[in-house]
């Protein structure tokens, strides 16, 4: 006879079965129309599909206190999948980092860039500094990386997170993983950077550990950081690069007394916990919060915790030498990440919940549908708008920073609706497996008075 959890966790599963299909009982969506998304696989801005491409700027040049960013994702299926063209992600990733002094992007991040294809052009230009991370927990052989990029000629580095700049400074980390820094499986034992290292991970031990009782591994999530100072005026921000494990949702059913069903039936441990659902809606009341109640995505513990302790400190988790402790400036952050969100329509704002990131905002529009790729198994294309550009106004909190504080002015790449068309300039580069359409911000970040 099958036991009274098994019998309760059969029941759970119908339930949210009926929820997820019918968009009743549990608050979820109902299914969307998809429609559009065989033409949308052509990536066609004049495409009649719904709500179009996201409009681009009819003058792309930004403004004298605008900061560009780019944020990209090709996932390691690129080089991987069959008839993907890593060659051309290499080329699309070394043109952002080759733009006249106009339009130069003063700051372009990477994720999960590991291409194994022979003859695959090197990232890089003279012009760009970086810092680079790995997260390898719970894993000796593979490495997930991340790259920060940043323009030498209008920014000077203050400090960076991993703090090695022997180690983790001006690579780009590559299978087979034998770079000083995350070699021989450095990072499979930690989550966070000791300054002879590069390895940092979103998430705590702990979290990992909780994720694989409940069968959600979180993979391996890295994140990298520095503190930028502007050479024109001296400004200083603070830009984070990265990305989350899919957000959880804790779908438990409640009994007429008020109780879980997990509980009342004895139960140690929640198993209606279920990947993708939280951030498909507005409210995030059904998320799993991370173990240290900051964020709504669970496996962020280290990264709400460090980017906080990083940002506004001295730049000194692990052993840095840089001069940010001196600073008498509040620093804006700039985050550029996967966050794994669900919809366009669950603000940035909601997925860290730390007093640090009480004025995180983004653009404030519905955000772009930009992942995944993954007609390969009929999943369609874009469907979730995961890949945020967020700000951190902090510089009208204290300081000596001008008061004016930061503000997105202009987001571009994804879709406005599920399944709709890429901006011509930012397609689907590598026509990969899970690959994520790139996204381009303007930033304002008012010139330094005084």
């Amino acid at each position: 006879m099958p036991s009274k959890n098994a019998v309760l966790a059969v029941a759970a599963a119908v339930i949210v079965a009926l929820g997820l299909g019918l968009g009743l009982g549990l608050g979820l969506p109902a299914a969307r129309d998809t429609s559009c998304e065989s033409a949308a696989a052509g990536s066609a801005s004049t495409s009649t599909c719904p709500g179009g491409a996201i409009p681009t700027r009819t003058s792309p040049k930004k403004a004298a206190d605008e900061v560009l960013v780019v944020w990209y994702k090709p996932h390691y299926q690129c080089g991987a999948s069959e008839g993907s063209t890593p060659d051309e992600a290499a080329a699309f990733i070394n043109a952002q980092l080759s733009q006249d002094q106009d339009q130069a992007r003063d700051f372009v991040g990477v994720g999960e860039w590991a291409p194994t294809t022979p003859g695959v052009a090197p990232l890089g230009n003279p012009n760009y500094g970086s810092i680079s991370a790995g997260c390898g927990y719970g894993s000796a052989e593979y490495q997930t990386p991340v790259v920060l990029f940043h323009d030498r000629r209008r920014w000077d580095v203050v400090q960076t997170y991993p703090s090695s700049a022997e180690l983790c400074r001006d690579k780009v980390f590559l299978p087979p993983w034998d770079d000083a820094g995350i070699a021989n499986g450095t990072c499979a034992d930690r989550t966070g950077a000791t300054g002879d290292d590069c390895c940092s991970c979103t998430f705590s031990e702990a979290e990992y550990a909780m994720a694989d009782e409940w069968g959600n591994g979180l993979g391996q999530r890295p994140w990298a950081a520095g503190i930028y100072r502007r050479r024109s005026d001296g400004r200083e921000v603070c830009v984070v690069a990265g990305e989350f494990p899919h957000p959880l949702a804790n779908v438990t059913l409640w009994d007429l007394n008020g109780q879980s069903t997990w509980t009342s039936s004895g139960s140690e441990e929640p198993y209606t916990i279920m990947p993708y659902v939280c951030t498909s809606q507005y409210s995030p009341d059904i998320c799993v919060p991370n173990l240290e109640g900051t964020s709504v995505v669970f496996g962020t513990d280290v990264f709400a915790r460090s980017v906080a302790e990083f940002c506004s400190g001295g730049g000194d988790l692990a052993g840095g030498d840089g001069d940010a402790a001196t600073s008498l400036q509040e620093r804006d952050v700039i985050i550029l990440a996967d966050t794994n969100a669900g919809m366009g329509d669950f603000a940035s704002s909601k997925l860290l919940t730390d007093p640090f990131y009480s004025k995180l905002t983004d653009s404030g529009t519905l955000q772009p549908y930009t992942c995944c790729n993954d007609t390969s198994y009929d999943g369609g294309m874009n469907r979730y708008a995961s890949d945020r550009i967020m700000v951190v106004g902090r510089s009208d909190a204290g300081g000596k920073s001008g008061g004016a504080s930061i503000r997105v002015n202009d987001l571009e790449g994804g879709s406005v609706a599920p399944g709709g068309p890429l901006p011509d300039d930012l397609p689907l580069v590598c026509h990969a497996e899970q690959e994520h359409a790139p996204v381009r911000a303007y930033i304002s970040l008012p010139v330094l008075e005084g």
